[in-house]
């Protein structure tokens, strides 16, 4: 087996395994695939790319990773190499926060579309539930803009970018990376 079958075989995996782990049908991920693609994606596709009947191809896979909130390199079973490229990470933050900025602007407007219907009505609780709202629409912005400045981070000229002995995550519950 050519290290071309690996690689395809193993995103088979990975795509079947990420999205059993989901508990998605096959007709859910063909789906979440059509809206990302704005173009139809049929079940029998994600059956066929699962089998082996049939290649993916790099937009599908590329939206494959984006839909599993995760690396293409990691699909595909590649890990980045920091050691050789240190700004590695900083350019996928940055594209992910790119990504990002414009995701929380639809949630946004869509749920401030969706606010402006509740103002016309009256129910015990509706002040309550429209100073939660307005709150939360404030926290949205708050985070697209904290997206923006991310995603419009300069990287340091004259690789200026380094690795870290021991690099610390700073979300709860992943545990600190040791570089040996």
């Amino acid at each position: 087996m050519g290290r071309r079958e690996r690689i395809e075989d193993y995103f088979r995996k990975r795509l079947k395994d990420e999205r059993d782990r989901r508990e998605w049908s096959q007709a859910q991920m063909a789906e979440l695939l059509s809206d990302i693609m704005r173009a139809r994606v049929h079940p029998t596709t994600i059956a066929k790319i699962e089998a082996g009947d049939r290649a993916v191809r790099i937009d599908e896979a590329t939206a494959i990773a984006d839909i599993f909130e995760m690396s293409l390199d990691s699909l595909l079973g590649r890990t980045a190499q920091v050691d050789n490229d240190p700004t590695y990470s900083i350019r996928a933050l940055r594209d992910k926060a790119m990504k990002y900025v414009r995701d929380v602007g639809v949630i946004s407007r869509s749920f401030r579309d969706t606010l402006v219907d509740v103002h016309g009505l009256e129910f015990d609780g509706r002040e309550t539930l429209e100073s939660e709202g307005e709150r939360a629409v404030k926290a949205l912005d708050q985070a697209q803009r904290a997206l923006w400045e991310v995603a419009g981070f300069e990287l340091p000229a004259h690789g200026g970018v380094g690795v870290r002995r021991s690099r610390v995550r700073p979300s709860k519950g992943i545990k600190s990376a040791t570089k040996s």
